[in-house]
């Protein structure tokens, strides 16, 4: 939150909270810093629309998305801007909170659908392989610069979720090349491809 924000919420002067920031001051009135504590931090997506916030998780959010197999073009399309402009969102450190807003309603639509098994997504799936961009399942927090991806899902082999979640989980991560699934999952490659075949799932591109 800014300062004015900060201010607007607490209904104080701005130059109280100014002040505060930069710390031209070592005491407040007890009524001011009451006020102050009392404000509750408001959510970047409620910000307004105009201001500007790090780009850095609507990037994830595409990248991940591509990672499930969605073409830019396609979440360019359905965010409602050019495709070129996505490219270039990621290079650039900020974007507007309208931005950002509109490509988390379509992160959190979207992050438990992988593309259809099109040519198109094989293709953007390779390209966030190569890229090194991680999908959904693998973020706790993606807006956190410092977050780093989950690299290390594993099931026991007597787990007792689903054969079906369990698999998509760890496809889901990137994990690929049955030796490696199955490693994963605690089974042997022969039992993978049994009980991959049995609930009709496909081979991951």
């Amino acid at each position: 939150m800014s300062g004015t924000c900060i201010a607007d919420h607490a209904d104080v002067a701005f130059s109280e909270v100014y002040h505060i920031i930069r710390g031209d001051r070592t005491y407040v009135l007890s009524d001011v810093a009451r006020k102050i504590l009392a404000v509750e931090p408001v959510p970047m997506f409620e910000w307004s629309p105009g201001r500007q916030v790090p780009s850095i998780g609507s990037a994830r959010r595409i990248q991940a998305l591509v990672a499930l197999g969605h073409t830019q073009a396609d979440l360019a399309a359905e965010i409602g801007c050019y495709e070129n402009r996505i490219p270039r969102m990621m290079r650039q450190p900020f974007v507007t909170v309208a931005f950002a807003r509109d490509v988390d309603a379509l992160y959190r639509r979207l992050m438990f659908t992988p593309a259809p098994d099109t040519l198109a997504a094989r293709r953007s799936r390779q390209r966030a392989q190569r890229a090194g961009w991680w999908p959904p399942l693998a973020w706790e927090d993606i807006d956190d610069p410092a977050e780093k991806p989950e690299r290390k899902l594993r099931y026991r082999a007597n787990s007792v979720a689903p054969f079906d979640d369990r698999y998509q989980d760890v496809v889901a991560i990137g994990v690929r090349g049955d030796a490696n699934i199955a490693e994963r999952l605690g089974i042997s490659e022969v039992s993978l491809r049994t009980m991959r075949s049995r609930a009709g799932l496909a081979v991951p591109a």
